[in-house]
């Protein structure tokens, strides 16, 4: 999945036997600051005690296959999650599809047959909140006094923490779906964006003098912010475009499918079948009806307006509950 010297291994076609190694643990959605800083602790002891640095996580969230009526999405797809880990100190990452057999395992099955003689743990490193065995019912400490017994080390990470707010995948989330971007790229410690292929369309908004590319966001398995208009930045062959993005069910002409319309200002040219990523910056105004086609153009030259300006003015990274 990688061309890089990270060994990625599936945890049920394991190589046979694995070298000893230090593990940081966890589903690891998004891979934000308080991840790193968990795997930045682990990749330190890691090398101070001659160990190979590695990350045991899963190829979906557990969440996902336990509550999938209630799972919002992906901070990070699993290729760009991998990615991460990698950037972030893991030298062998190990990963599982949390299924329902999984699901079904014990803690003790977890410990001795997973971590012990499966990954050869010499040492692990959990976040407070870390949750395993059949039910979730078992947490760090328990893990911690298991492993102690078996002369294996657990260092747990307590919260980490920025103006009293626990940074975690969940709150994340909740900032991208209010379109706190700037919020959301500080706990994240990177710009993040949304991918896609450009489909075609009935070319409602080029009847109107504002041509959009449009993504199709039904079957995205990432989280998305809620629907309306955001100023954005989009780029195409590694060329980056200001732009309003409008992301909803286009309700003025009683659209059915949800979609991403993306405007790239001072573009020229056919998108048709290119894949371009749509950096959202900051919400503009949320997605309403029109009472005519010539009050939504009005209203879309007056976003493009404020867009101009809001995107010439720095945006300063902060976040509050």
């Amino acid at each position: 999945m990688l061309a890089t010297n990270c060994e990625i291994h599936e945890l049920c076609a394991l190589p046979e036997p694995l070298m000893p190694a230090v593990y940081a643990i966890g589903v690891f959605d998004g891979v934000h600051i308080g991840h790193k800083e968990l795997i930045r602790r682990m990749a330190e002891y890691a090398q101070d005690n001659s160990f190979v640095p590695g990350v045991f996580t899963y190829s979906n969230s557990p969440r996902e296959m336990l509550s999938p009526e209630t799972f919002p999405g992906y901070i990070t797809d699993f290729s760009e999650k991998l990615r991460l880990l990698e950037e972030a100190g893991a030298k062998r990452i190990v990963y599982r599809t949390f299924d329902r057999d999984f699901a079904s395992k014990s803690a003790e099955y977890f410990i001795q047959e997973v971590l012990l003689k499966k990954l050869a743990a010499k040492a692990v490193f959990v976040g407070f909140n870390f949750r395993f065995g059949s039910g979730r019912t078992k947490g760090a400490e328990y893990l911690s006094e298991a492993l102690k017994i078996a002369g294996c080390e657990c260092f747990i990470m307590e919260p980490y923490e920025y103006r009293e707010m626990q940074i975690s995948s969940t709150l994340i989330r909740r900032k991208i779906h209010r379109g706190d971007f700037p919020c959301v790229e500080f706990m994240l410690g990177r710009k993040i964006s949304f991918e896609g292929k450009v489909i075609s369309g009935n070319r409602i908004a080029r009847r109107l003098g504002y041509p959009t590319a449009n993504i199709s966001v039904e079957d995205s398995h990432l989280v998305l912010p809620a629907n309306g208009v955001y100023s954005a930045v989009a780029e195409v062959a590694g060329k980056k475009y200001a732009s309003a993005a409008n992301l909803g069910m286009r309700p003025t002409f009683n659209g059915k499918v949800k979609l991403l319309e993306v405007h790239l200002f001072d573009f020229s040219g056919d998108l048709y079948g290119k894949v371009i990523k749509v950096r959202f910056i900051n919400k503009i105004r949320d997605e309403v009806k029109f009472p005519s086609e010539e009050a939504l153009k009005e209203q879309l030259f007056q976003d493009e307006e404020n867009i101009r300006q809001m995107l010439a003015t720095p945006l300063l990274p902060h976040c509050q509950g």
